[in-house]
Formats: C-alpha cells, structure tokens, sequence
C-alpha cells in the first residue's frame, strides 16, 4: 500500500518500513506496518498540512480499494469509506460506505450497517442517492424486525467530584 500512497517501488517502501521499525516509530506485524504508538501516529498526522493530508487520505482508499480487489475477503470497506471522506472523494467514499452497509448485512449485524447508511447519508451528493439510502434503511429496518433505529448513543461526560 505504501508503494501505490507513494508512488514507489515495493522494495523501496519496505525499506523505508524497515528503517522506522528500526527506530521504534512503527512495528511490522503480518507483513504490514503501523505506527507503535498512537501519540506518534497523531503526531505524524498533525504535522501534514491540510492538502497533504488530503491527497494522503485519497491515496490510502484507493491503494486499499487496489489491493482490496486481490483480498476482499480482508479488505474493510468502512476504513476505505472514512479515507475517502477524509479526502473529500465523496462519491467514492457513497459508494464504499454502501459496500460496508452490504458487509454488515450480510454478518447480520444490523446496528453497524445503520451506522454506515448514516454516513453515507450524510456523503450523498444526490436525490438519487439519498433515496437510495432512504430505501435501504426502511430494508434494513424490516429485516432486522425494528419499528424505528435504536437510539443514538451519546457520550456522557463523567461527572466531576472533586469539587464537593
């Protein structure tokens, strides 16, 4: 996937890999590489500048959507779904995220793919494709025996006694 990002050799994206596992900035396991800290991860991140980081995101879906065509049965239609939007490629980030709503029907797992149909609702850029979003969440709904969505979850923030 580096090498595709990039627009390097593999060989020279294992290398450089190589070097930064050297360093301890990120570990190699199952013949990938991530970042061996989150903080180092952010940091990274933070340090690229909005454009950048835009052509990084839209390099990283379509380098995972590439190389998903050779392992679908790993690839992760959500995370190429959120590069996509990170992007700004709408229309690829509607698609995908329809990919992921398919997924998680197919594992049965109802609240996940109402998740995503809210994303996509939320990346459509036409009737057509709210509709279609509107549709798929009444299926959805029917299949999985619910009158209406369960309630959003919110985060509630820990109450604070230190001050009594």
């Amino acid at each position: 996937m580096l090498s595709h990002v990039h627009g390097i050799s593999r060989l020279r994206a294992a290398a450089i890999g190589d070097a930064l596992v050297e360093r301890h900035l990120v570990v190699e396991e199952n013949g990938a590489y991530r970042c061996a800290h989150p903080v180092i991860g952010r940091v990274m991140v933070d340090e690229l500048g909005k454009s950048r980081r835009r052509e990084v995101h839209r390099g990283l879906a379509m380098a995972m959507e590439l190389v998903g065509v050779d392992h679908a049965d790993s690839m992760d239609p959500g995370e190429i779904a959120r590069h996509a939007e990170q992007a700004g490629e709408r229309a690829m980030a509607y698609r995908v995220a329809m990919q992921a709503v398919e997924s998680c029907e197919r594992r049965f797992a109802f609240d996940d793919a109402l998740g995503w149909l809210d994303f996509a609702a939320a990346v459509a850029s036409t009737s057509t494709e709210a509709d279609a979003v509107n549709r798929a969440t009444a299926k959805l709904l029917e299949i999985s025996d619910r009158r209406e969505p369960p309630p959003a979850r919110v985060a509630v923030a820990p109450l604070d006694v230190s001050a009594r």
